[in-house]
């Protein structure tokens, strides 16, 4: 946008010298009718300034379309709010505080605290995720790791857990089952389809709006509803986030 502003400027300083000078040979051509060589010359250079003149002309005209089509669109910064969260650990297998974005945490506790009650385990290993450790974790596993700022452990709204705590495939099949009552879907299930089992990213849990639509679907709209419209303001957008931890 910035680029754009400082181009329009150049350009339009540009069409003000090239009218000056387009006035000052047309005097000239006006005072020098008595001397044909003179009067050809200037000719020549009036009409080479005429074509430069047009060309400038229909760039800036292509300048202002542009600036009027990103007129109201200027990128937002995506604010998420995260809120504590109570669940065991899966290292020392205590209760430990996790933080999970506020739109979501107290549909992840419901899901869980009702599987507790049911006499079922469940011990959780991650929530949030800052960008720079999204970043340095694609870093060590590149093949696994979402790229930074397409996580949905960035925004709060993923939950990985230690599949043993669960069970077997039956067992996880019955988790995902009661988690999708709550919002909460694997990667590899969505709503109105069997729900399945399979060992990779068994043990992630995300919940996007709509309910069960891929990740970057869901952080792709998010970033265009903050502004972004191409894909390079997509990725500026989503690795802008600012995240503010309450209590509340």
């Amino acid at each position: 946008m910035e680029n754009i502003l400082n181009m329009a400027v150049g350009f339009s300083t540009m069409i003000i010298l090239i009218g000056v000078i387009y006035r000052i040979i047309q005097e000239d051509i006006r005072t020098l009718k008595g001397n044909k060589v003179d009067k050809e010359l200037c000719q020549k250079q009036h009409n080479s300034l005429d074509i430069e003149l047009r060309e400038q002309k229909k760039m800036l005209i292509e300048i202002i379309e542009k600036l009027e089509q990103l007129r109201g669109r200027a990128m937002e910064q995506i604010i998420i709010t995260l809120k504590p969260i109570e669940l065991i650990s899966y290292r020392d297998r205590k209760p430990h505080t996790y933080w999970l974005n506020a739109l979501v945490v107290d549909s992840f506790k419901q899901a869980i605290d009702d599987w507790l009650k049911a006499g079922h385990a469940f011990r959780v290993t991650e929530t949030y995720r800052s960008i720079e450790t999204q970043r340095k974790l694609k870093q060590r596993k590149p093949k696994l790791a979402c790229k930074a700022g397409w996580s949905l452990h960035g925004h709060g709204r993923a939950v990985d857990f230690d599949v043993r705590s669960i069970g077997g495939a039956k067992e996880l099949i019955g988790f995902y089952e009661h988690m999708a009552q709550y919002g909460w879907w694997t990667i590899f299930n969505a709503p109105n389809k069997p729900i399945k089992y399979q060992a990779r990213e068994a043990w992630h849990l995300q919940q996007t709006q709509p309910v069960g639509i891929p990740s970057r679907d869901y952080l792709r709209k998010l970033a265009q509803e903050h502004g972004a419209t191409t894909a390079q303001e997509i990725e500026q957008v989503l690795l802008n986030i600012k995240v503010i931890k309450t209590e509340v």
